[in-house]
């Protein structure tokens, strides 16, 4: 089983992904490709000189921390793109089954071997769990929990990608009724930042709030209640993020000077 990873500026939970995936039950290899720009190029920072990106580090820990996972560094625009040069690639090497992954996607050892077992039952098509998205820091979740059941594990040449929404639909995958915990919305404030200005998440954000806080030049001032599209979520609620994906996290942030602006 291969595990394709695309990733942008992901250098505060790249050393903790690469971790969990290296050690993770039935990965045989980890496949990152690190894109040169955000995808769909969507990207007005030019506009507010002051939130200039500044360098990152993902590349330069993989190579260093982890010499075992295979790197591709590009400049295709699109996650569909991405994903499906991923997908092609894995495919060509033979392998049985694909993971689809995002760095900020965690599992705990447990929940992974349950979704893992039922790729057993040898599915049609591969595997989909349910998903717990965390919001500003490891304590907070959305509730209700996402209804989209992300794909987390594909036969190859059984299905395309349209971003990360399969073809065919979510249907035709077996559901394992075990978490991801999706840290999306968790710091450094840096890489929210990204995804508000003009990365992956661009299109879920209220844009009269964004234009207001990107006037405050950095100023977030997070309420759940404006900066999302009405219907997307409604509240928050008190589900601390696993302690062993917790402890991970933190151990390689204090490792790599990092920590968890806000």
């Amino acid at each position: 089983m291969w595990v394709t990873i695309p990733a942008y500026r992901e250098e505060s939970l790249i050393a903790a992904s690469c971790e969990q995936w290296l050690n993770a039950e039935g990965v045989e290899h980890v496949l990152i490709y690190i894109s040169n720009e955000p995808w769909q190029h969507l990207n007005p920072l030019p506009e507010y000189p002051d939130m200039t990106i500044k360098s990152d580090r993902t590349e330069e820990i993989i190579r260093t921390y982890f010499p075992e996972v295979e790197v591709v560094v590009h400049d295709l625009q699109t996650e569909t793109l991405v994903r499906m040069q991923m997908l092609e690639k894995a495919k060509l090497a033979g392998t049985d089954y694909i993971v689809i992954a995002d760095v900020d996607e965690f599992y705990t050892k447990m929940d992974w071997h349950h979704i893992y077992a039922k790729t057993f039952s040898d599915p049609e098509f591969g595997v989909r769990c349910l998903m717990k998205t965390y919001y500003w820091d490891y304590l907070s979740r959305y509730e209700p929990i996402d209804s989209w059941t992300p794909i987390v594990i594909v036969k190859p040449g059984k299905a395309t990608f349209a971003n990360r929404a399969p073809t065919p639909g979510l249907e035709k995958f077996v559901l394992a009724e075990n978490y991801m915990h999706h840290l999306s919305w968790l710091g450094p404030a840096e890489r929210i930042r990204d995804k508000i200005v003009g990365h992956a998440h661009i299109g879920i954000i209220n844009e009269e709030w964004r234009q207001y806080h990107l006037e405050l030049k950095g100023r977030w001032l997070w309420d759940v209640n404006q900066w999302m599209y009405p219907g997307y979520h409604k509240t928050l609620v008190q589900d601390p993020v696993p302690a062993e994906i917790v402890n991970n996290i933190t151990r390689w942030q204090q490792k790599l000077g990092f920590y968890n602006e806000k």
